[in-house]
């Protein structure tokens, strides 16, 4: 927005509703935090190491020279930030993690009964993250971070564990689209790798599912 970031506020009716207060006009609403856990070398070093690595990714006709580029950047000159949006893989979720997702399925459930009161049939569709399609790079990402993150405090399908209890426990119909997504040599191959989301095959595959579900529903 040209006039800076409208931030919502969420509260609790004693019903259980939940209501959006006034949208407050505050400051811009930074991207999602990084943590830097291991910076490795500073100072001239590092400046050296940083522009032997650019000239020998510049090698073009020499793979051994882009290899050893590749090497450096990785080994000496680590990018180790840690998103925090993949707080919602730990096993075990803060303060305001509960209260996100408690937010997060009292909304669904409105839609649900909002729904109900139209004589509308509603069913929520979880759709998996790449990183939970590639597991084993994630846990490559924690394993990186060895020192910082400890991997054992993560769990890639914790936020379908949690959804699926939260919505079940609300009654409302769900189904979790990752348990068909059952061909692991395929399935990180429907999403675009950086954008991170379906790309024109994933979307395909998800509308057969989707189709395929929706069809005893609308008989």
């Amino acid at each position: 927005h040209e006039r800076g970031a409208l931030v919502p506020r969420y509260t609790f009716d004693p019903s259980g509703d939940v209501r959006m207060e006034t949208f407050a006009m505050d400051t811009p609403v930074a991207a999602e935090p990084t943590e830097v856990l291991n910076p490795g070398p500073s100072g001239p070093g590092r400046r050296m190491l940083e522009a032997l690595a650019s000239v020998l990714h510049r090698a073009k006709f020499s793979l051994s020279l882009r290899f050893l580029g590749a090497l450096i950047q990785d080994k000496l000159l680590p990018n180790l930030v840690y998103e925090r949006a993949f707080d919602i893989y730990k096993k075990d979720y803060g303060p305001a993690l509960k209260e996100s997702l408690r937010v997060t399925a009292a909304l669904i459930q409105q839609m649900d009964r909002r729904c109900r009161e139209e004589g509308v049939q509603f069913l929520v569709m979880l759709i998996p993250a790449l990183e939970q399609m590639e597991p084993a790079q994630f846990q490559q990402y924690i394993r990186a971070r060895r020192g910082a993150l400890a991997e054992g405090d993560f769990d890639i399908s914790t936020p379908q564990k949690l959804m699926r209890r939260e919505l079940s426990a609300r009654g409302v119909r769900f189904f979790d689209l990752w348990p068909y997504f059952d061909n692991p040599q395929d399935r990180a191959k429907l999403y675009y790798p950086k954008d991170r989301h379906f790309n024109v095959r994933g979307h395909l595959r998800t509308g057969q599912i989707l189709a395929d579900k929706l069809e005893p529903l609308l008989k």
